[in-house]
């Protein structure tokens, strides 16, 4: 039968959470954080609307086109992990390494 869960997702979750910390240690109600740091069209705000378990377009991050700049200041999201209720997250978006933003072309 079909699976609810895309097979790229499940593999990133079972990636992801098998590199986490000992969760035990968080004390109730306490979330880890997740910084997304790369280059301008990388992805970054995709993958935080994933980890808040949405998809990779409809979340609380914007997601722009290929190398075009869509997140100008630092955002930040909190949510459970994959709306995992035994992962709390806060996940910071920032703008690319390589922002895009105000860059204008010469005759």
């Amino acid at each position: 039968g079909s699976s609810a869960t895309p097979t790229w997702r499940g593999d990133l979750q079972e990636r992801i959470i098998a590199q986490l910390p000992s969760v035990p240690q968080l004390q109730p109600g306490e979330a880890f954080t997740i910084v997304l740091v790369g280059r301008t069209g990388a992805g970054k705000s995709a993958l935080g609307n994933v980890l808040l378990g949405y998809e990779f377009n409809s979340g609380p991050f914007r997601v722009g086109h290929e190398t075009e700049s869509e997140t100008r200041e630092v955002q930040i999201g909190d949510g459970l992990l994959f709306s995992d209720p035994a992962f709390q997250v806060r996940v910071i978006d920032t703008p690319g390494t390589e922002d895009t933003r105000g860059l204008t072309t010469s005759d």
